[in-house]
């Protein structure tokens, strides 16, 4: 299979290469809402309304922040209704990695089924996620949970490439 992959990306040389480099970024980036957050969460004056004001802007990632605050895992007493509730209730670290997580399922959804092992991808993204965390507690960062989340991320990218040699096979 790892030769039949190889062979795959041997028609990418010179132009056409440096092309399909530069086209990830574009293709794959994390998304606005992700950014904006990371500045709310990290600005002194803001607030969990002013967090829920932003998620409430986003329509698909609201239905699964309901749908995890509603979950038997927050087992909270009465049915959370609103974004500011579910933002209580789950936490700004969780809702980091759900705005992450959303953004790495949906450009996932590009890619040809098979093209690659996702077992292997999310064994090695969480390892990566992991690592980055305890290398920010040894340099006693702030927060280190955040580089946790930026290793995850750090092979989100993968997507856009294979979304990328995929449309250009098909």
């Amino acid at each position: 299979m790892a030769t039949t992959r190889h062979k795959e990306l041997g028609c990418y040389h010179g132009d056409n290469l440096q092309r399909l480099i530069e086209d990830v970024d574009r293709l794959v980036s994390l998304p606005d809402v992700y950014y904006r957050l990371e500045a709310l969460i990290e600005q002194p004056g803001s607030s969990l309304q002013d967090i829920a004001r932003l998620l409430a802007s986003e329509p698909d990632l609201c239905a699964r922040l309901l749908s995890m605050a509603n979950s038997a895992f927050y087992s909270f007493p009465t049915r959370i209704e609103s974004i500011a509730q579910a933002v209580q209730v789950i936490g700004l670290r969780q809702i980091r990695e759900l705005v992450l997580a959303t953004s790495i399922v949906n450009a996932f959804s590009r890619v040809p089924l098979g093209m690659i092992d996702m077992h292997g991808f999310w064994t090695h993204s969480v390892a990566t996620g992991v690592m980055a965390k305890c290398i920010g507690q040894q340099a006693h960062r702030r927060q280190p949970e955040r580089y946790y989340v930026a290793g995850c991320a750090a092979r989100h990218r993968t997507a856009g490439l294979l979304s990328q040699i995929a449309g250009a096979d098909g």
